[in-house]
């Protein structure tokens, strides 16, 4: 009975306590603190400290792999800068460099004729007095290097100013070779349509007298367009004229070349070239194809130098007797007493003066004064035969237009003989 009436009352204040606290929400027993975790903030603790060490193991990965990144371009760009020093060194080191060091030549004229660079030694054999040397190629059917001579001289220019004439009486010596061909043309012109040095050297025909013969004979090359043409155009004029090219491969050689009255040759092309002595017309006609060039040539002035339109293929025929223009760019590379300058008014009136001198500058033995009288007997390949004279209108243009060239070559030679 007594532990009945005790649960009861135990019943009734647990009740009357409870009313209580929901009618005044009074925390009668605080909860005691607790550093602790719950399970859930160690879940959640663990799930962060795992995700810190994932961002961690990612951020790490990501600095190494960016570091890694970084070390490999470096050792890309070591790698690639190394490429780059051993192809120029492989530059360095192959035929082309070597010509280009050994003879001290731009890149850019190398390329130019390359193929004669590579051909060509630097020096020659010093028993010849003609610039030769061994073949590496043996002859046909043979075991010994065959002997290549390039020319000793060149009687360079200028056309219809006596060169044929001049050819012929220097091969009257005994020491210079006569070649197969008087105008091979081959450094202007043929060596760009196929002919090869070697059928360029049998064209000159000159190494077959040095074998048991007199080691002091020499062969020329009588081109007279080599004087004046050229190739590879720009706006400032050829890159490489045939002086430049020609030094780079003989620069010990003779320069031969012969003017006259600009006037007088542009006519005499004119006439050689097909028109005629009976032509009533061509006088005329030669009128109006000098008023078209020189048109052409102002035009071209317009815009450009001199020099340059000299060179251009655009500007005609008349511009060839511009001699300064030309001299200067040989004089540029050969010095002057390695060029010999001649007028032909001169050689056809003191050939028996001037052949010695030129026999005298090609460093030949002297002849007899009959050998020479007997080689300047007669003359070769002069036009005898009767033509209409030019236009007096058209002389007028052609005086006026060489005037300053001709002012320019009387001073470079220091003879007022070629201003005509």
């Amino acid at each position: 009975m007594k532990r009945r009436n005790y649960l009861v009352a135990v019943y009734i204040v647990g009740s009357l306590l409870l009313l209580l606290e929901m009618q005044f929400p009074i925390k009668l027993w605080p909860r005691a603190h607790n550093d602790l975790q719950t399970t859930k903030q160690l879940h959640m603790s663990e799930v962060t400290t795992t995700k810190q060490l994932h961002m961690s193991e990612v951020t790490t990965t990501k600095q190494l792999h960016m570091s890694e990144v970084m070390t490999n371009e470096g050792s890309s760009k070591t790698e690639s800068d190394s490429e780059s020093n051993n192809r120029e060194r492989k530059y360095d080191s192959n035929d082309g460099h070597k010509t280009i060091s050994s003879r001290n030549i731009s890149k850019s004229l190398y390329e130019f004729a390359s193929n004669v660079f590579d051909a060509v030694p630097v020096t020659f054999l010093p028993e010849f007095k003609n610039p030769c040397w061994r073949s590496q190629l043996s002859d046909k059917g043979g075991t010994s290097s065959p002997l290549m001579c390039l020319p000793y001289f060149f009687l360079a220019g200028m056309p219809k100013c006596g060169t044929t004439d001049i050819h012929t009486k220097l091969h009257k010596h005994p020491q210079i070779v006569r070649p197969a061909a008087k105008e091979p043309h081959w450094w202007t012109r043929r060596r760009f349509t196929g002919m090869s040095l070697r059928k360029y050297l049998r064209q000159i025909n000159g190494a077959k007298h040095w074998k048991g013969s007199d080691s002091m004979m020499i062969t020329g090359d009588s081109s007279a367009a080599t004087f004046f043409e050229t190739r590879g155009l720009s706006e400032v004029g050829p890159s490489h004229v045939n002086a430049e090219f020609i030094h780079a491969v003989l620069p010990n050689s003779k320069i031969i070349v012969t003017f006259r009255d600009p006037v007088q040759r542009s006519y005499s092309r004119f006439r050689f070239m097909g028109r005629p002595a009976h032509d009533s017309q061509g006088p005329s006609v030669f009128h109006s194809q000098v008023v078209q060039e020189l048109n052409l040539f102002k035009l071209c002035q317009a815009t450009k130098d001199n020099r340059t339109c000299a060179y251009r293929p655009d500007t005609g025929k008349t511009k060839r007797g511009c001699y300064s223009i030309f001299l200067r760019d040989w004089l540029n590379f050969y010095p002057r007493d390695q060029i010999k300058v001649i007028r032909m008014e001169d050689w056809q009136t003191n050939c028996t003066q001037i052949l010695p001198q030129l026999f005298e500058f090609l460093q030949l033995r002297k002849l007899d004064s009959a050998v020479i009288e007997q080689a300047c007997r007669r003359k070769v390949n002069v036009n005898r035969r009767k033509h209409k004279p030019m236009l007096p209108e058209t002389m007028r243009l052609l005086k006026e237009f060489y005037r300053p060239f001709n002012v320019e070559l009387a001073l470079m030679l220091n003879d007022d003989k070629y201003l005509w």
